[in-house]
């Protein structure tokens, strides 16, 4: 893994050699630090706030800037990063939608982009981008072996109308042996403040189940809404909506949520947890903090630290020609995310 892992950072920061020559690294980091995904925003740029002010022995210029959570202007912001201040890397966006919309910049001026989501973008067609969280399709078999262990024969759809919608129900349909029925697909937009026409149509259709694909705050509002038309089946989840602001819009009612996680994601308030035993979201060895300037980071883990660690250790090799081409970069050169343990955990509020 450790070969993988150096590969893949290599071939991520071959173009900075120049950068190099001046001692001087120019990151940019495009995140939605408002709008819709902001819950998810924030953490993101909180974490590279409180990085290193040197990647590798070299100074670290870090530009970021805010794409709103919309594509339009992540296009806009990452053109202004390669254009105007001249990057060298680009970290981002933090959605699926805007982290596409960001890689249509940055592979047509062949800058290398690390994206903060499960993009469903290919080496062959998007070979500048790199996604370091693991795909949907790892993601969505333990919730389908979960829901095959407690007796789910149907389940009822609600997502996003965005690409991540179609990223959570698309992989969970295409999990081998998965032989349970969606029997209602309802979507709804990332600003929507009511989805109750939706909830509506999945009632009447009885699932035993409910997957909801969102992401942040706004996955809370069809959970909430399930739980007012009182319904009592289980409601799952994905990683994207681990962080406190999910727990704050969605307060009792989202208590018992079960999104999938990698044990390895949260060591301290998953230390004692199991599948089948519930945890708190909300652990006080995750949300401690030792300095203010630390205190806005979240207790989601996110992909920007080992991101930033792999980068570090191979940036001083750029001093020498690098003897990975980037070509040998492919998905199985990423990033191992089938070495995880995944499960689905039940979420406990405070």
């Amino acid at each position: 893994m450790k070969k993988s892992l150096l590969a893949f950072a290599l071939a991520a920061v071959m173009p900075i050699s120049a950068a190099v020559a001046q001692d001087t690294i120019k990151v940019g980091l495009i995140v939605g630090e408002t709008g819709p995904g902001a819950s998810l925003g924030i953490p993101y740029k909180s974490t590279f706030a409180i990085m290193p002010e040197t990647l590798g022995g070299l100074k670290v210029d870090i530009v970021m800037l805010d794409d709103a959570t919309d594509a339009t202007l992540a296009v806009k912001q990452a053109r202004k990063l390669v254009e105007q201040d001249k990057v060298d890397l680009i970290f981002g966006s933090g959605n699926v939608p805007t982290a596409i919309a960001v890689s249509e910049v940055t592979n047509e001026a062949k800058v290398p982009q690390i994206a903060l989501t499960p993009t469903p973008l290919k080496p062959d067609t998007s070979p500048w981008t790199f996604s370091i969280p693991q795909p949907m399709n790892v993601m969505s078999v333990p919730v389908v072996k979960h829901m095959k262990a407690n007796g789910v024969k149907t389940v009822g759809f609600i997502g996003f109308t965005d690409s991540w919608g179609e990223l959570v129900i698309n992989n969970f349909k295409n999990v081998p042996g998965n032989d349970i029925k969606v029997v209602a697909e309802e979507r709804y937009a990332r600003n929507d403040t009511s989805v109750a026409g939706q909830i509506l149509k999945i009632l009447a259709a009885k699932p035993d189940a409910v997957l909801v694909g969102g992401s942040g705050t706004p996955a809370a509002l069809p959970h909430t809404e399930l739980r007012k038309r009182g319904y009592k089946g289980p409601i799952y989840h994905n990683p994207a909506v681990i962080n406190k602001d999910f727990l704050r819009v969605g307060g009792q009612a989202v208590e018992g949520a079960m999104p999938q996680q990698a044990r390895l994601s949260w060591p301290s308030s998953l230390m004692t947890a199991t599948p089948s035993k519930p945890w708190r979201l909300i652990s006080p060895n995750v949300t401690k903090t030792s300095t203010a300037k630390a205190a806005s980071v979240h207790s989601r883990p996110t992909p920007g630290m080992p991101t930033w660690l792999q980068i570090r250790r191979c940036v001083p090799r750029q001093k020498k020609p690098s003897p990975v081409p980037k070509s040998s970069v492919t998905p199985s050169a990423m990033p191992s995310s089938r070495a995880r343990k995944w499960s689905v955990y039940t979420v406990s509020t405070p």
